[in-house]
């Protein structure tokens, strides 16, 4: 039994050094150390275990019994101790497992072409999720690891998540071509007393439009709200009814549906907004997550260049 007032562990690797090289200066030199050094350490283990460990022989130093039974077992421990070495680095080539991304769908539609680019590129074991967006960011899947990261507008992002700005996009009118509000400017007036319709990713029954209109004294009648912005098509629209969208949202859906839409800038001031990468603080050193985390960034960032080009 060991002496427990002495520590161990930091001279199991100059036990390992000895039974592998046989002698204390090629030991010595294995290790980085001096012989003295060495010598020094080889002692604490001796008194620390009651034992001599190693005895000189013409052939070197041999182990003694006692040392030939600890030997696998050191052996393990410094094979777990390296391994909790190696974790600190992350080969995405190697890695086979799933990142799961929480967002709306429209940047689920932005981004997944560039994940699965450099996915095939750089990462082709992994496998990335899509999850629908929660009113509390996920705050508990993101906790367990459950949930990689939230992409989202960050209106009030819960405590104890950490985030990053990721790009910053802003609000236009889209309606469809044979709306009259199409045909000349818009208004403040023109554009509470429209019909609207809404894209609440979360479920909520107002946001940022009805607070900008409120401090106009305005309020606008919400036909109908919808959860994706895929769901806003010429049908919806019709001839009468407008949405108010992201404008790399509102580009996307002209390519859809070419000819059908009319892109007009909003007729009163409303702030730029960002869209944020937001995670859990248990994982903000985790090589796996910030390689995560860039490339994610990598791809937004391009993505929003190519939208707004």
């Amino acid at each position: 039994m060991p002496n427990r007032n002495i520590s161990v562990l930091p001279l199991l690797a100059t036990f390992q050094a000895l039974m592998d090289h046989g002698g204390v200066s090629e030991a010595a030199r294995a290790l980085g150390v001096t012989q003295s050094a060495l010598s020094k350490q080889l002692a604490k283990l001796r008194h620390a275990y009651d034992d001599e460990l190693f005895v000189r022989t013409p052939d070197g130093m041999r182990p003694t019994p006692h040392a030939t039974w600890m030997s696998g077992r050191v052996a393990n421990i410094l094979a777990e101790a390296a391994a909790l070495s190696d974790a600190t680095e992350f080969h995405p080539q190697s890695f086979e497992g799933t990142m799961t991304f929480s967002s709306t769908d429209e940047i689920c539609r932005l981004l997944a072409p560039g994940i699965l680019a450099l996915l095939e590129e750089e990462a082709p074991r992994q496998r990335a999720t899509f999850v629908p967006l929660q009113p509390n960011y996920s705050i508990q899947q993101l906790e367990t690891g459950q949930l990689d990261l939230v992409i989202s507008v960050n209106w009030h992002a819960p405590d104890g998540l950490k985030q990053s700005r990721l790009a910053s996009d802003k609000f236009v009118c889209l309606m469809g071509v044979d709306n009259p509000l199409a045909k000349s400017d818009l208004g403040v007036a023109g554009f509470a007393d429209a019909e609207h319709i809404m894209v609440a990713p979360l479920g909520l029954q107002n946001g940022h439009i009805d607070e900008a209109l409120a401090h106009l004294d305005r309020r606008r009648s919400v036909r109908l709200s919808v959860p994706y912005f895929s769901q806003v098509t010429p049908q919806i629209l019709g001839s009468r009814r407008l949405v108010t969208l992201p404008s790399h949202v509102a580009n996307g859906l002209c390519r859809d549906y070419p000819d059908a839409f009319v892109i007009r800038p909003l007729p009163f001031d409303v702030p730029e907004f960002s869209y944020f990468a937001i995670w859990h603080t248990r994982f903000d050193k985790d090589p796996r997550h910030i390689w995560l985390r860039n490339m994610v960034r990598k791809i937004t960032r391009s993505a929003f260049d190519v939208t707004q080009s």
